[in-house]
């Protein structure tokens, strides 16, 4: 509850609660457990299937490891998650782990395919439907987590503010309830990108809510 109270939720007694009943989410609920033999697939892999070589490329920042494969010979890429068509994959920040940055670990990961061999590859993404212009798609989530970020940066240079306070500059659009547990995570992981790199300080008030606000010394960083 302390990192619910620290992005600057209206959460009452009746929240916390309704929280303190709730059962958490717990992925590994919805997956089969692993095995006790397996082989472990690594970064920059080769493997077969059939007979076709994959390649395989870890992804970061939606979720750890994520994988992708791509088969020149193909021509096909699988993104999963990790690369998605009208949207952004959701980079949040959990209580788990407070001071994680997914940001920077997507954008990371998205400099690295970038360098893979220039070929036409028909993307099969986790959502939506399939898609050409690989590299065209990098570069437009690249430049959307850009601007986002100038975006906040503008509002925190007029006053400090805490995660749910940027939710306007950020997203440009109203959050709707549903929505409001993703988008709380993703504005907490845009501010933690900005205060790695040394952008933004924050600072937690006697209530527990952490705001953030501009450094004194302005640093230059690439696409920013």
């Amino acid at each position: 509850m302390c990192y619910h109270f620290g992005t600057g939720q209206e959460c009452q007694e009746v929240c916390y609660q309704k929280k303190k009943k709730e059962r958490p989410f717990n992925f590994c609920d919805y997956v089969d457990p692993i095995p006790l033999g397996y082989r472990r697939i690594v970064d920059q892999e080769r493997i077969f299937i059939g007979d076709n070589c994959w390649h395989i490329n870890f992804g970061h920042g939606h979720a750890p490891e994520h994988l992708t494969l791509h088969c020149p010979e193909l021509n096909i890429f699988i993104s999963g998650d990790q690369i998605l068509p009208g949207i952004s994959p959701n980079l949040s920040v959990y209580p788990t782990e407070p001071n994680a940055n997914p940001v920077g670990e997507f954008i990371e990961t998205c400099e690295k395919l970038l360098k893979i061999e220039d070929r036409e590859y028909l993307v099969l993404p986790g959502h939506n439907l399939p898609f050409w212009g690989l590299k065209v798609r990098i570069k437009q989530l690249l430049n959307h987590h850009y601007a986002a970020l100038s975006r906040i940066l503008d509002f925190l240079t007029l006053e400090p503010g805490t995660a749910v306070d940027i939710f306007s500059s950020l997203y440009l659009r109203k959050i709707r309830e549903s929505e409001y547990s993703l988008a709380l995570g993703e504005a907490v992981g845009h501010l933690n990108y900005l205060w790695h790199q040394k952008k933004i300080s924050r600072n937690i008030k006697k209530d527990g809510r952490i705001y953030y606000h501009i450094n004194k010394t302005r640093f230059t960083l690439a696409g920013i």
